[in-house]
């Protein structure tokens, strides 16, 4: 037993630098990946002709984000026997959003998991049914966003592609390039997504009754309802119009087309299909452009915004 000891705690030291490794790897990875994309000198540009008070709430707002989904991922593992400090589960939760902004794939859930193996010996078959179920919540949430804006946004926006007043030919072209992206990883990898969509299902039917529904479902709303007040806000930033339908296409069909790409953050997904609603929005495509790059930029910088928050509150005692 003692020859085990030097062992155990080598492994636990290792253990405890996999948060600040990948927290630091995944900001200089997304920060790359906006560098690349000129997303940086573009926003640089807007906030010169912004307002800055949106922008100071925004950025609050994006401070606030990891800790709403950290919360209800404590729940959801606490359904599974499993207790997470909040203060590791907000810093685990921040770590594996960077990773999210700069990998392919949306990688974020499963460096979740192993960050939470690792970090707190949670098993991973635990994590992935954590991570699914919070998965299909937010995709549920997306989706019927999405049908509900389309539906109010529709015919405007056909109108305007039929006379020639809508989005420029080459957004029109990006999007459809993202629909035939999707079609085809559909396609390709039919057997992958049957795999994740009947995770997903086995994840509500082993959590369904043992979860905190109604706090869970309040979390899921907040988590969304605190990325459209961002868009609300950067709306206002820029003075561009703002519509119930328009506010509604914007906080989501954006976020869904940028789940169907394998690029970082869906980078340019995102913001081609923020673009293209200009037509249905009253807004300026440049206006739009600039939007979808602050709104990327800012969420990213408020990650580490957010950490050193956590990490004074940790040392203040207010997580414990």
């Amino acid at each position: 037993m003692a020859s085990d000891a030097p062992s155990f705690t080598t492994d636990h030291a290792r253990s405890r630098l996999i948060v600040p490794l990948i927290f630091w790897a995944g900001l200089l990875g997304a920060i790359l990946a906006l560098w690349l994309s000129g997303q940086f000198r573009r926003a640089w540009d807007q906030v010169s002709e912004a307002h800055l008070m949106p922008l100071a709430l925004v950025l609050l707002i994006g401070m606030l984000l990891p800790v709403i989904h950290a919360t209800r991922w404590r729940m959801t593992m606490r359904a599974l026997e499993t207790e997470i400090p909040p203060g590791t589960a907000a810093e685990i939760t921040v770590s594996a959003s960077l990773v999210n902004y700069a990998s392919p794939g949306y990688l974020g859930a499963p460096a979740k998991a192993y960050l939470a193996n690792r970090s707190l010996n949670a098993p991973y078959t635990r994590s992935a049914v954590s991570m699914a179920f919070e998965q299909g919540l937010d995709f549920l949430v997306l989706v019927a966003g999405s049908l509900l804006a389309l539906l109010l946004i529709g015919p405007g926006v056909l109108a305007d592609i039929r006379t020639g007043s809508g989005p420029p030919a080459w957004l029109l072209a990006s999007l459809a390039v993202c629909a035939l992206a999707a079609c085809v990883i559909a396609v390709v990898f039919r057997h992958t997504v049957q795999r994740v969509l009947a995770r997903i299902a086995d994840a509500f039917q082993l959590l369904g009754a043992q979860v905190a529904r109604g706090p869970v479902a309040l979390l899921t709303l907040l988590y969304w309802l605190a990325q459209a007040l961002v868009v609300g806000l950067l709306l206002l930033a820029l003075d561009l119009p703002m519509s119930f339908s328009g506010w509604l296409a914007l906080a989501t069909l954006p976020l869904l087309a940028g789940q169907v790409v394998p690029l970082p953050g869906g980078i340019g997904a995102r913001e081609a299909t923020i673009v293209a609603l200009a037509g249905a929005t009253g807004a300026s495509t440049s206006g739009l452009l600039g939007l979808a790059v602050l709104q990327r930029v800012l969420l990213v910088l408020a990650l580490p915004l957010s950490l050193v928050v956590l990490r004074a509150g940790r040392a203040a005692g207010a997580w414990r």
